[in-house]
């Protein structure tokens, strides 16, 4: 397997972690372990008895209940735990994605899910936002002019990293419509999800509303917590749920 370079984290350790400011980053103030627990109502002596012992390769049940309460249409037996939330687009894509695979990829985006894409051998073709009048827009389009009869996979990130872009709900309607329309497979990177200036922006949940989707989010944006190493997917399809779990054992396992 011959991997694309990693250029946004390339850039990051050359600069971020040497210079008293950085300008770039896209996550909240992280937080420490005692303002954590402060926040859950924990102390500092449960985490004595934390077994640190191997888990199941989907993850704890308890917290994968938990996790439940922030959608409308998935249970705990449809959510995969994983070491990290980066590895989720490793596993997602890569569970949906051959080289006779056509993808396409709402763009910008972070390197990981253009690059993953092409990893796989796959044709890709990227999706760019437009702009007018300060705005940006999504151009459905030029969406329409990609679609390609191998094509098997549309990967979205809302909130929108780089832009911070959020689609209003007419615009995420016509797109679950589109990938009903042509069958396709959704990736939705949620990362940023809650990150939003204004409470009219929030959006539902992309697994909320289609049934063929993969959903990723976790602890390292919005909650400030990229220590944790903690995030997950979603997928009801369960011949996609066995074959995400099966890449599992070869990357974080537990």
């Amino acid at each position: 397997m011959s991997l694309r370079e990693f250029e946004t984290e390339l850039y990051f350790e050359k600069s971020d972690f040497e210079k008293p400011c950085a300008l770039s980053a896209s996550d909240c103030q992280s937080i420490t372990i005692e303002e954590l627990l402060h926040l859950s109502g924990g102390s500092s002596s449960e985490l004595l008895n934390l077994s640190l012992g191997y888990s199941r390769a989907i993850g704890n049940r308890e917290l994968r209940g938990l996790i439940c309460d922030q959608y409308h249409q998935i249970n705990p037996c449809e959510v995969i735990l994983l070491g990290a939330p980066i590895e989720g687009i490793f596993l997602g894509i890569n569970s949906i994605l051959s080289e006779s695979d056509h993808a396409i990829c709402l763009s910008p985006a972070y390197d990981a899910l253009y690059n993953v894409a092409c990893n796989t051998q796959a044709d890709v073709d990227r999706w760019f936002l437009t702009e007018k009048n300060g705005q940006w827009n999504l151009d459905f389009e030029s969406l329409r002019k990609l679609v390609k009869p191998n094509t098997k996979l549309l990967i979205l990130n809302f909130p929108h990293n780089p832009t911070g872009f959020i689609p209003t709900l007419e615009d995420l309607q016509k797109i679950v419509s589109f990938a009903r329309e042509h069958d396709l497979w959704i990736f939705a990177d949620e990362i940023y999800f809650g990150m939003v200036i204004n409470e009219n922006d929030h959006l539902p949940r992309m697994a909320d509303v289609y049934d063929k989707c993969i959903s990723l989010s976790g602890m390292s944006k919005a909650q400030g917590l990229p220590g944790l190493r903690l995030g997950w997917l979603t997928v009801k399809d369960r011949s996609t749920y066995r074959d995400i779990i099966n890449h599992k054992h070869y990357t974080s396992h537990c």
